[in-house]
């Protein structure tokens, strides 16, 4: 049975593996079977583990393709990632908007019922979006006000 805090311990060594260049954005992160056979703790354990990294953002689910190492620092996934959820998507069309006008900081996104109409998705999908780009320091969305290009 594995100690107290043991996931607390992987998980720093996963953290300690993407800084490092070991996993590198965009790169999918061992399985849970995997991850338990490494460290030789329960599989519990383990999703404990990828729940902290995930929470400290280096780490994102894509559903029905697994955990991968996330962008950092607003660098976009390597070109051999294709975004292939309508959110990654959505995500893609904003950050290109905001690089091809070269928006400065604290200028107003496209509304969420614009993206939606525009791409032919949900008010969740395009949540979702704004949620990845705001993870990267991208965006900034303010409760009630809308969705805005961060602050460098």
């Amino acid at each position: 049975m594995a100690q107290r805090g043991t996931y607390l311990t992987i998980a720093d060594q996963m953290v300690n593996k993407i800084e490092g260049g070991d996993w590198p954005p965009g790169a999918p992160v061992p399985s849970e079977a995997a991850l338990t056979d490494q460290f030789k703790v329960a599989r519990g354990t383990v999703r404990s583990a990828l729940r902290v990294v995930e929470e400290r953002g280096l780490i994102e689910v894509k559903p029905g393709r697994g955990r991968f190492v996330a962008a950092r620092n607003g660098a976009q996934l390597p070109a051999t990632t294709t975004p292939t959820a309508a959110y990654e998507l959505v995500a893609q069309a904003v950050l290109k908007l905001i690089e091809e006008q070269s928006l400065p900081a604290n200028t107003p996104l496209p509304s969420e019922t614009r993206l939606m109409t525009e791409h032919g998705v949900s008010r969740t999908t395009v949540r979702r979006a704004y949620r990845l780009l705001q993870d990267r320091g991208i965006v900034s969305v303010r409760q009630g006000a809308g969705a805005y290009v961060a602050q460098p």
